[in-house]
C-alpha cells in the first residue's frame, strides 16, 4: 500500500498512529459518528475522506469500545482467594492471604501476611470507606 501511494514507511506509521488516536478518543467519549465526521472536517480532512472514516468508525464503534474497556485501568481480575490464621514460634498471630490474579496473558499468585495490627487498621479503613 505504501508503494502504490508513494509513502515512506514512517509516513504510513504516522497516518495509522493518528487514526488510532482519533478512533480511540472518539470511542472513549462515545462520540456519534455524524459528530465524528464534522470534527474530522473541522480538522481539515476532505469531506469524502471524513465520511468514509466516520462510516468505518460507525460500523466498528461497539467492538472498539469493548476492546478499550478490556484494556482499561483494570490491571488484573481476582480468580480465587484463600486465607488462614497462623501463629509463629513466638506466639505472634498473623493472617496469611493467598490471591490468584488473572492478567490478560498470564496468571499470578500473590501471598500476603497481615499481622493483627495490620488487620485492625484494614478493618478500620474499610469501615471508613463503607461510610463514605
Amino acid at each position: 500500500m505504501a508503494a502504490s501511494l508513494k509513502l515512506q514507511n514512517t509516513d504510513l506509521l504516522a497516518i495509522v498512529s493518528g487514526l488510532e488516536w482519533i478512533f480511540t478518543g472518539a470511542a472513549k467519549n462515545r462520540m456519534d459518528y455524524s459528530k465524528f465526521s464534522e470534527e474530522l472536517e473541522q480538522l481539515g480532512t476532505p469531506r469524502e475522506h471524513a465520511s468514509v472514516v466516520s462510516r468505518v468508525y460507525r460500523d466498528n464503534r461497539d467492538v472498539l469500545e469493548c476492546r478499550l474497556q478490556s484494556l482499561s485501568l483494570r490491571f488484573s481480575s481476582l480468580k480465587s482467594c484463600t486465607g488462614e490464621m497462623e501463629e509463629d514460634n513466638n506466639g505472634v498471630k498473623s493472617f496469611k492471604l493467598e490471591l490468584k490474579l488473572s492478567y490478560p496473558r498470564s496468571t499470578e499468585v500473590k501471598r500476603v501476611r497481615l499481622t493483627e495490627q495490620m488487620l485492625r487498621i484494614l478493618a478500620s479503613e474499610l469501615n471508613l470507606a463503607d461510610q463514605a
